[in-house]
């Protein structure tokens, strides 16, 4: 775990590959996709329905050049890891060499001016109160080697991750996803990845191009664009989301 230590500054939009999860949430993934269509125009987008059969997100489709996926609910933390896996598998059809998993109300400013040259996972660092850390799930940077080994690990299978409450005194992890569960009876994507990251020894890596914050704590206009993303999205000192 730490700061990035080797960056790589030459990267073109066919490196890259960002994902959206969507659920009750067009209006935010039309201003996402947007926005991030303007800083990344080839790039390519995968984003996957989580159970909600909206029709105007085939709308995105040809909109967006997108690589949509309407598929059933896998957030529910009766399903474990089965989302994050589900995401690793689409990216994995047509890899490239990032991962970048944005949600609905992060905002694209600009594009990177560079982005990481180890393995890893990567965005902006947060530890819990039990001393766990991860990766804001706002935003979550993968590299295509880290994707494929946690995938091809079998980790996020783990049935553990169906029931955490039942483990919390195991590990840390366990116990953070246990308060999600307790809150929204949903998985807790970040910690999930934090926490196999861990088990696989594969490193959580600060990235200063992002801010990520949880909603109360996020405070940051942007104005000056020092940072290419930000969560949740922040205009003009007026915060949307």
């Amino acid at each position: 775990m730490g700061d990035i230590q080797s960056t790589n500054s030459d990267y073109t939009d066919d490196d890259l590959s960002f994902y959206f999860g969507l659920y009750k949430d067009y209006e935010r993934a039309l201003g996402a996709m947007s926005r991030l269509r303007k800083h990344f125009p080839d790039a390519r987008i995968v984003a996957r329905s989580d159970g909600d059969h909206d029709p105007r997100y085939h709308e995105l489709t040809e909109k967006f050049d997108i690589d949509y996926r309407e598929e059933e609910r896998l957030y529910p933390i009766e399903n474990g890891g089965a989302m994050v896996a589900r995401m690793l598998d689409l990216f994995l059809v047509h890899p490239t060499r990032y991962l970048l998993k944005i949600d609905t109300d992060t905002a694209a400013h600009r594009r990177f001016r560079f982005l990481p040259s180890q393995n890893g996972i990567f965005g902006t660092l947060q530890t819990a109160k039990q001393g766990c850390q991860s990766v804001q799930g706002g935003f979550t940077g993968l590299t295509r080697e880290t994707a494929s080994l946690m995938l091809e690990s079998g980790i996020l299978l783990d049935e553990r991750l169906k029931d955490p409450g039942t483990y919390k005194t195991e590990s840390s992890y366990f116990h953070r996803m246990a308060n999600r569960v307790t809150r929204t009876g949903l998985c807790g994507f970040d910690w999930i990845v934090g926490w196999a990251a861990t088990e696989l020894n594969l490193p959580l890596i600060g990235f200063d191009e992002v801010h990520c914050k949880w909603y109360a704590k996020n405070n940051v206009p942007n104005l000056d664009l020092e940072f290419a993303f930000t969560h949740p999205v922040y205009f003009d000192g007026v915060q949307t989301r």
